[in-house]
């Protein structure tokens, strides 16, 4: 069974909106860079949820580099600690 637009009834969806999977006809298709949508709204939604998981894969890549400094500063202190014990006690 073939689906019919939202906005027309009477016509054939040829397209899905890429963020609400709404059907839509050609005539009803937002066309932009990104994808094709079924209003300006959901375009622009579809640009702000892209925009935040950037920001946030960016500041976890940031979290996640700083980890292994971390890591080495733990271990050179742990060898400091067995030099002194063992060079000074």
């Amino acid at each position: 069974m073939a689906k019919y637009c939202i906005n027309h009834p009477t016509k054939i969806a040829r397209a899905k909106c890429r963020l609400c999977g709404a059907p839509i006809c050609n005539e009803c298709k937002v066309i932009k860079p990104h994808g094709v949508f079924c209003s300006e709204k959901c375009a622009e939604k579809f640009l702000n949820i892209n925009k935040t998981i950037s920001q946030n894969d960016a500041a976890f890549k940031k979290k996640k580099s700083f980890l292994p400094k971390i890591v080495f500063l733990i271990i050179i202190l742990v060898i400091i600690y067995f030099i002194y014990n063992y060079f000074f006690k």
